[in-house]
């Protein structure tokens, strides 16, 4: 077990009073702020093979406390002119996982790779292939390295040496859509075998839907292997995302062929009377898996991906006088000759007399 205790401060010193307190003058705009970067890959647990429950051989707990603080001390005196805006942390962040699942037929000109989602590569990456639970795609090999060019957010090539010279590799063939290229640099599960599918609908995609909402009916993708006769009990899993219309994630149903690699869902045996489950909509995700009773499903992919962390921010701040009623006018040009230091910065920006407008409301 591994134990992180990460303190990290940023602060202008308290005084005990107005006499000995932190006196802090800026020609420009201030800020205290204090921001503080771990990075912890740890990879253990549960990983499915073959849609069959494994057991891990061990186990990786890492404990991490960490204490990020800012502040201004006890009658400390801090003065800016605030020329220029500030972006505040807020302490808050958003973890947005990556799933770069691919299948072959994510494949256009023989060369070029489409994701559903981002990739985040940059040219030059090293990435390593994994096959998932089906056949590879000609041209890679199981844990395979090779290198990223970047065609768009979501679309990239592969080319056997760093610098992208020659042509990118030819890629043709292979089953499954569970394929997936992760940098090496980055923590990742090496090989996951795996079975899901991508609840796809046959209308849009003759050859490859999964899923007939016609006629009530789903298909899994080639080298999934699901193994499942009439009336065998299987379990349904949307993997994260939003569920197939008309199925429960987690449910059990029972199987029947219904020829041509098509099957139905049956909400019992047929034996005791069973009915067809009506499919009403396609759901949403990467990751679902029809699986025998007793096998494990399969879990969301973009949790065993690579993750992006933002940190959360306010809005920009910028120094602004606060003008007072005044009772007299000598009164109200004493107050503002306080601010004229501020002021000045503002006429660098505002040069439309700003000073004289500002005075004209004391008259």
């Amino acid at each position: 077990m591994s134990a992180i205790t990460i303190t990290t401060r940023a602060y202008i010193a308290d005084g005990t009073s107005a006499a000995d307190a932190a006196v802090v003058t800026m020609g420009g705009s201030v800020r205290v702020a204090a921001d503080e970067m771990l990075t912890l890959d740890v990879i253990a647990g549960n990983i499915s093979a073959s849609g069959t429950a494994a057991v891990g051989a061990a186990v990786a707990v890492p404990v991490t406390t960490k204490d990020t603080h800012a502040w201004i001390g006890n009658f400390a005196r801090v003065s800016a002119k605030g020329d220029s805006a500030l972006t505040v942390a807020t302490g808050s962040y958003t973890v947005t996982p990556r799933d770069l699942a691919f299948a072959p037929w994510d494949i256009t000109g023989g060369t070029t790779i489409h994701l559903a989602n981002p990739h985040g590569f940059v040219n030059g990456d090293q990435v390593q292939y994994d096959k998932g639970y089906g056949d590879p795609i000609n041209g890679l090999t199981q844990g395979g390295q090779y290198y990223v060019k970047v065609i768009s957010a979501t679309a990239f090539q592969l080319y056997a040496a760093a610098t992208l010279t020659g042509s990118p590799l030819g890629l043709s063939g292979g089953t499954g859509d569970a394929h997936r290229l992760f940098k090496t640099n980055e923590a990742n599960v090496t090989q996951n075998e795996t079975p899901r599918f991508r609840p796809v609908n046959v209308t849009a995609d003759a050859t490859h839907g999964t899923v007939d909402l016609a006629g009530d009916r789903l298909r899994m993708p080639s080298g999934y292997g699901l193994g499942a006769s009439n009336d065998d009990a299987v379990v349904y899993s949307s993997g994260g995302g939003q569920e197939i219309g008309g199925l429960i994630d987690g449910a059990t149903y029972y199987f029947k062929d219904v020829g041509g690699g098509w099957f139905q869902l049956l909400t019992k045996k047929s034996t005791d009377g069973g009915t067809v489950v009506n499919l009403t909509g396609l759901g949403t995700g990467m990751s679902h898996s029809i699986t025998l009773e007793g096998d494990a499903p399969s879990g969301d992919g973009a949790a065993m991906g690579p993750r992006t962390i933002t940190a959360g921010t306010s809005g920009r701040l910028r120094y602004r006088p606060r003008l007072q009623r005044h009772r007299s006018r000598d009164s109200c040009r004493s107050h503002l000759g306080q601010h004229r230091p501020h002021l000045r910065a503002h006429r660098r920006q505002r040069p439309d007399q700003l000073w004289r407008d500002l005075r004209w409301q004391c008259r």
